[in-house]
C-alpha cells in the first residue's frame, strides 16, 4: 500500500512539472539620457538603409549607432540647422537623405552637407505622419491635411478633397488608407483618385492603421484596437476596450505589437495569443514605462519600443532564447532568492533550486515555483542550500551550510532527517553528494569526504582535504580540492595520489584549485580550474599529464565553475565571467554572456542538464536555463565605419576638404603629404552587446589583422608615408574569427611636390638647358678668342717687318697661347663630357621612382641620346686636335654599349667608317641618329635566340656622305611611315636629317635599312 502511494504521487507530481506552457514575461533593455538621448519622451523610431537607427524625441533628433547618440536641434546661428526640435516622424528616401516631420514643419538633411532644408509650403503645420510611396513619391499627412511630395523635385502637391487633421497613414498597395482625429477612417483610391469615408470611428482619434498577413486592418483608436476582417468594416472586432492605441507594428514573426497609454505594449501572435508587457518596479528587464508612442522593427528583428517620459526600449528576440528564473518580491511562484547555489532535476522532471535564502521545486513548463523554507514540519537545518541530490533509493539529499539532509521518501513536501557528520562546524558545510557505481553516498565537505553507510553513520575519509568535486571512473574518484591539486583516490587500496600544478612544468595541473571535474562519453577527464583554465586528463599507465586551454584560447574566463556537455558532446563550462560552448574536435570556443540574455556573467556551483537537455546555470543573479540546440547564431553583423579625423579633430564635409561627403557614402579619401595622422571610429550596430569585437588593418602599411573591442571603437595611424592604401574594417562572431563582411575605405596620400613626377622631369629638363646654355657660352668664349688671336696674328704679321726680335717674342706668345686654348677646349669637352654622363644617371635613377612602364620608356630613351652625345666630347678631348672626332672609333664604341644594354651577344657588328672625322656640329646629330636607329634594331629587330647582323657603312666621295644602316633583323610594321611617323625617336632621326640638309631613304624589308646622304 505505502509503495502504490508513492507511485501515485509521483505519477501527479511528474503530470504538474510536464504541463504545457510558456514563459510570458520578455526581457528588454532600457535606454534614456544617462546614455546620451537627448529627451525621456520618444515620439518616433527609424532605421535607415545603414542600420543607423533615428530617433525622434520632444527635445531633438538622434543617431544611434548602439554606442553613441549625435544629436541635431535647432540653433538660431545657423541657418541650415534642424527648424523644430519636436521630433514626430522621420523616413529616408532613395537618395539616403532623411525627412523629418517636426510640429512646425516637414525638413529635408542631406547626409553628405548635413544640412537641414526646410520645404517652405509645410512651414508651421504639425506633420503627423510620412509613408513611402514609390521611390520618388511620400504622402505626407498634416494637421491640415494630405500632401503628395517628390523627393527628386521637392515638388509639393496638396490633395484637396482629403480629409482635415490626419494622424495616421498606411499604404497597401491598392489604396491608402487614412485616419483622422476626429473624422474616422478614409479610403484613398489609386484607381479612381477618390477620397471615401469608411464611417468607422468618427468623432474619436485613429492614431494608427496596420495591416496584417491575412489582409485584415487592425485600426488603433483613443478607444481601443478593432481588427478590420478582410477590410470590411462591417466585420469588425474590438480589442482592449477604453484603451487608447498610440501605435502598432506587425513584426516579420507576424506578431503585432500594439503600443498604448499607460498600459505598456500588448503582443497578438498569429495564432491569437494575446500577452500584456509592462513597466514592473522591482525588474530592470521590464518596459521603462507603460506609454509607447512609437514602435519600429530593425533588420535583425528587434523590436525598438519608444515611450513617453521613460526613454526606450530594445527587445532583443535572440535574448528569449535563454529563460531568467529570479526572485520577485510581489510574485510568491517566483525563486525564493537570487542568489542559485544549487540545481537538480529530479525523476519526475521537475527542477529543484537551492538558493541562499530557500530551497525551491520549479515547473519547467509552468515556470512557476513552490517555495520551501526550513521551519518545524520539514526539519530543514538550514534555508543556505548548498547541494541538492536525488539517488537511486528515490531518496532527497540536501546539503545545506549547516549539514547533510534526508528525506527517506521524495516528495514536494518533504520531510527531512539530519545526518550527523563529525568534524564541527566545517564538516557540515556541504560540497556534493555523490553516488557511486555500488550505490554507495558520498558527502564532500570543507573537512574532508565522508561515506554514510546504510545505517547513515558517516565514515571520514580524506579529513587532510577541502573535497570540493568528484568523478568515478572504473573504480577510482577524481576528486578536485581547495588548494591541493586533483586527487587520484583508489576506494578499495585507500590509497591516494595527488596530482599539483607544478611551476616550469606546461603538462601540469594550471592550479591547484578545482571546482568542478566532468567526464564526457568517451571516457576523458574534464578538470575545471579556478584561475588556470580547463585541462584535459591524459594518463598513461601510470603517469598524468594535461592538456591546457585559457582565455587566450577563447574561454570566457579561467575561473571555472561547472562542465557539462550537450549530446553533440560539446562542453558547456561556466565561470567567473559568462558561458563558454567548447567543441574539443576544433578547439573552438563560443561565448555568451549577460548582455546575450544570461542572468549575469559571475556564476555559482550550481549548473546540471536536465533529462530534455536544457541546460541549467545559477548564479548571483538568478537561474539560466536554455537548449544548446537553440544557441548556434553566430555575430555576423555588418561593421560600419561612421567617422574619420586627422590629427584627432572631426574633418568638415567641404569641397576643399579631406571629406567631400559623408564617410558613410566616401570610398576614398585623398590627403596631402602634411595630412598622415588620421583616425577611423565604426561600430557594428550590435545593439546592446557590450562583446562585440573587431578585426582592422591597414593593408600597404600592415597587412597583419588587430583585434579590438567595443571599449575602443575606433584607430589611428601616424606618420604614414605617401602612397595608397586601403582600411579593411569585420567584425569578429563569438567563435573569435573575423566574419567574412568588410567593410573598406581607400586612403591615398599624395607625395609632396618635390617628389611628383612632373617636378622630376621639369628638374631634368631645367638642368639640360643649363647645361646646354653653359656649352654654348664656352664655345662663344672659344671662338671670340679665336678670333682675337687671329687678330693678333695678322698684327704681329705686320710688325715682324719692324723688328724681327719683336717677332720671335709674340711667337712665342702666340704659342702660349694656342697651348691654352688646346688645354681650354679638353676642358670644356671634358666638363661637358661629365655633365651629360651626369644626366644620363639622372634619367636612370628617376626611370626606377615609377611604375608607369610609358613614362620609364621615355626616361630610358633620353639616357640613351644623352649617353651618345657624350660619348662625342669624350672623343674631342681625346683627339690630339680636338676640332674632329674619328668617326668609325665613335660608331664602334657607340654601338657596342647599345648592344651590351640589350644582352645581344649574338648579333654580329659591321662598322666602317674608315679616315672619316667629323667637327662636333655634325657628330651631335649624326651620332644621335644612329643611336636612335641602332636602339630601335636591338630593342623590336632581335632576340636572343637567333643570331643577326647589324652593319653601318659612311663613305665619303668630294663633300658628300652617305650613311648606310641596315640589319637582318624582323623589319618594321608596313603602315609604319617614318616621314609622318609619331613616334618620338623616328621623328628624331627625320629632325636631325633635316638638320645635316641631308636626303634621307627608309625601307623594310627582309629587315631594314636607312640611307642618308649630306654635305659636311
Amino acid at each position: 500500500m505505502k509503495v502504490s502511494s508513492f507511485i501515485l504521487t509521483s505519477i501527479l507530481l511528474f503530470l504538474v512539472c510536464s504541463l504545457e506552457a510558456q514563459p510570458d514575461r520578455l526581457k528588454f533593455d532600457r535606454i534614456s539620457v544617462s546614455s546620451g538621448l537627448s529627451h525621456v519622451t520618444v515620439n518616433n523610431i527609424y532605421e535607415d538603409s545603414y542600420g543607423l537607427m533615428w530617433l525622434g524625441t520632444t527635445d531633438g533628433l538622434n543617431v544611434y549607432d548602439g554606442y553613441d547618440f549625435i544629436i541635431y536641434k535647432s540653433d538660431d546661428q545657423n541657418p541650415f540647422s534642424l527648424g523644430n526640435n519636436n521630433i514626430w516622424r522621420i523616413l529616408e528616401d532613395a537618395n539616403r537623405n532623411i525627412w523629418v516631420g517636426t510640429y512646425e514643419g516637414l525638413f529635408r538633411f542631406d547626409r553628405n552637407s548635413k544640412k537641414f532644408t526646410s520645404v517652405e509650403e509645410l512651414e508651421g503645420q504639425f506633420v503627423t505622419s510620412i509613408i513611402q510611396k514609390d521611390s520618388s513619391w511620400f504622402w505626407v499627412g498634416t494637421d491640415k491635411g494630405l500632401f503628395k511630395l517628390n523627393t527628386m523635385s521637392e515638388e509639393l502637391v496638396e490633395s484637396t478633397s482629403s480629409p482635415d487633421y490626419i494622424l495616421s497613414l498606411y499604404d497597401d498597395g491598392l489604396q491608402l488608407w487614412i485616419g483622422t482625429s476626429t473624422s474616422g477612417v478614409f479610403k484613398y483610391s489609386y484607381q479612381s483618385d477618390t477620397f471615401t469615408s469608411t464611417g468607422f470611428s468618427e468623432g474619436v482619434p485613429v492614431r494608427a492603421i496596420q495591416e496584417d498577413q491575412k489582409g485584415n486592418l487592425w485600426v488603433g483608436t483613443s478607444t481601443g484596437l478593432h481588427r478590420i476582417v478582410n477590410q470590411d468594416f462591417n466585420n469588425a472586432t474590438a480589442f482592449f476596450k477604453n484603451v487608447e492605441i498610440l501605435s502598432t507594428l506587425l513584426d516579420q514573426n507576424h506578431t503585432l505589437w500594439v503600443g498604448t497609454s499607460e498600459r505598456g505594449v500588448y503582443t497578438i501572435d498569429k495564432a491569437s495569443n494575446i500577452k500584456n508587457h509592462t513597466f514592473q518596479k522591482n525588474d530592470v528587464l521590464s518596459l521603462s514605462g507603460n506609454t509607447i508612442r512609437s514602435l519600429c522593427e530593425d533588420r535583425s528583428g528587434r523590436i525598438w519600443i519608444g515611450s513617453w517620459g521613460n526613454g526606450f526600449n530594445i527587445y532583443h528576440p535572440q535574448k528569449s532564447r535563454f529563460i531568467h528564473y529570479r526572485n520577485d518580491e510581489s510574485d510568491p511562484t517566483s525563486l525564493s532568492h537570487n542568489f542559485v547555489h544549487a540545481v537538480f532535476e529530479s525523476r519526475d522532471q521537475c527542477i529543484w533550486v537551492g538558493t541562499k535564502s530557500g530551497l525551491n521545486i520549479l515547473n519547467p513548463k509552468t515556470h512557476q515555483t513552490r517555495q520551501i523554507f526550513a521551519n518545524a514540519s520539514n526539519n530543514l537545518n538550514s534555508n543556505y542550500i548548498k547541494y541538492i541530490f536525488q539517488d537511486s533509493q528515490n531518496r532527497l539529499w540536501v546539503g545545506t551550510k549547516k549539514g547533510l539532509n534526508l528525506a527517506k521518501e521524495y516528495s514536494h513536501s518533504p520531510s527531512f532527517q539530519t545526518i550527523a557528520l563529525p568534524g564541527g562546524e566545517e564538516s557540515n558545510d556541504i560540497t556534493f553528494v555523490f553516488e557511486d557505481e555500488s550505490q554507495n553516498i558520498w558527502v564532500g565537505t570543507w573537512n574532508g569526504l565522508f561515506l554514510i553507510d546504510e545505517t547513515l553513520n558517516a565514515i571520514p575519509q580524506l579529513e587532510d582535504y577541502q573535497t570540493l568535486c568528484i568523478v568515478e571512473d572504473s573504480g577510482t574518484f577524481w576528486i578536485g580540492t581547495y588548494y591541493s591539486g586533483l586527487l587520484r583516490f583508489d576506494v578499495n587500496s585507500g590509497k591516494v595520489k595527488v596530482f599539483s600544478h607544478e611551476k616550469g612544468n606546461p603538462n601540469s595541473l594550471p592550479n591547484n584549485r578545482i571546482w568542478t571535474i566532468h567526464k564526457d562519453d568517451s571516457g576523458d577527464i574534464w578538470v575545471g580550474t579556478f584561475g588556470g583554465g580547463l585541462a584535459k586528463l591524459h594518463l598513461k599507465n601510470d603517469d598524468v599529464s594535461f592538456e591546457i586551454w585559457n582565455e587566450r584560447d577563447g574561454l570566457s574566463s579561467n575561473a571555472i565553475i561547472g562542465i557539462m556537455a550537450d549530446d553533440k558532446q560539446n562542453l558547456w563550462i561556466s565561470g567567473n565571467y559568462g558561458i563558454s560552448r567548447f567543441n574539443p574536435s576544433t578547439g573552438i570556443f563560443t561565448n555568451y554572456y549577460q548582455a546575450d540574455g544570461l542572468q549575469g556573467n559571475h556564476f555559482n556551483v550550481a549548473y546540471h542538464r536536465s533529462t530534455s537537455g536544457m541546460m541549467y546555470f545559477g548564479g548571483s543573479e538568478g537561474l539560466s536555463a536554455f537548449q544548446p540546440s537553440n544557441l548556434n547564431e553566430l555575430n555576423t553583423a555588418t561593421p560600419l565605419i561612421n567617422s574619420f579625423e586627422l590629427f584627432n579633430k572631426p574633418v568638415p564635409i567641404e569641397e576643399t576638404s579631406a571629406l567631400k561627403t559623408d564617410i558613410l557614402t566616401t570610398d576614398q579619401i585623398v590627403l596631402n603629404h602634411e595630412q598622415n595622422i588620421f583616425s577611423f571610429g565604426f561600430s557594428d550596430l550590435n545593439f546592446g552587446n557590450i562583446k562585440s569585437k573587431f578585426a582592422y588593418r591597414l593593408r600597404n602599411f600592415n597587412d597583419e589583422w588587430t583585434i579590438t573591442d567595443a571599449r575602443r571603437r575606433y584607430v589611428t595611424y601616424t606618420n604614414i608615408p605617401e602612397g595608397e592604401y586601403t582600411f579593411e574594417l569585420k567584425s569578429i562572431d563569438r567563435t573569435g574569427q573575423p566574419g567574412e563582411l568588410t567593410t573598406i575605405k581607400t586612403i591615398k596620400i599624395l607625395p609632396p611636390w618635390w617628389r611628383t613626377w612632373w617636378f622630376s622631369i621639369l628638374a631634368i629638363l631645367t638642368t639640360i638647358t643649363v647645361v646646354s646654355i653653359a656649352f654654348k657660352m664656352r664655345i662663344q668664349r672659344i671662338k671670340a678668342q679665336k678670333k682675337m688671336l687671329v687678330r693678333k696674328v695678322q698684327q704681329r704679321t705686320k710688325e715682324l717687318e719692324l723688328s724681327k726680335k719683336q717677332v720671335e717674342a709674340d711667337k712665342q706668345i702666340i704659342e702660349r697661347a694656342l697651348i691654352e686654348r688646346e688645354s681650354l677646349l679638353k676642358e670644356i669637352h671634358h666638363r661637358v663630357k661629365n655633365n651629360l654622363q651626369i644626366i644620363a644617371s639622372l634619367l636612370y635613377l628617376q626611370s626606377g621612382k615609377f611604375d608607369d612602364e610609358d613614362f620609364k620608356k621615355v626616361l630610358e630613351e633620353g639616357q640613351g641620346r644623352v649617353r651618345s652625345m657624350a660619348l662625342i666630347h669624350q672623343k674631342l678631348y681625346e683627339n690630339e686636335d680636338l676640332k674632329s672626332i674619328p668617326f668609325e672609333e665613335y660608331l664602334e664604341e657607340l654601338v657596342s654599349e647599345i648592344r651590351a644594354s640589350f644582352g645581344l651577344r649574338n648579333v654580329n657588328l659591321h662598322i666602317e667608317a674608315k679616315n672619316i672625322y667629323f667637327d662636333v656640329d655634325t657628330a651631335v646629330p649624326l651620332g644621335l641618329i644612329v643611336n636612335e636607329l641602332a636602339t630601335n634594331a636591338f630593342k623590336y629587330a632581335f632576340d636572343s635566340e637567333k643570331n643577326g647582323t647589324f652593319s653601318i657603312t659612311l663613305t665619303q666621295q668630294s663633300d658628300v656622305f652617305t650613311l648606310h644602316i641596315t640589319d637582318d633583323g624582323k623589319g618594321l610594321p608596313e603602315a609604319i611611315d617614318i616621314r609622318k611617323t609619331k613616334s618620338l625617336g623616328l621623328r628624331l632621326v627625320r629632325m636631325l636629317s633635316q638638320q645635316l640638309e641631308g636626303d634621307f631613304h627608309f625601307e623594310s624589308n627582309q629587315g631594314t635599312h636607312f640611307q642618308l646622304k649630306f654635305a659636311a
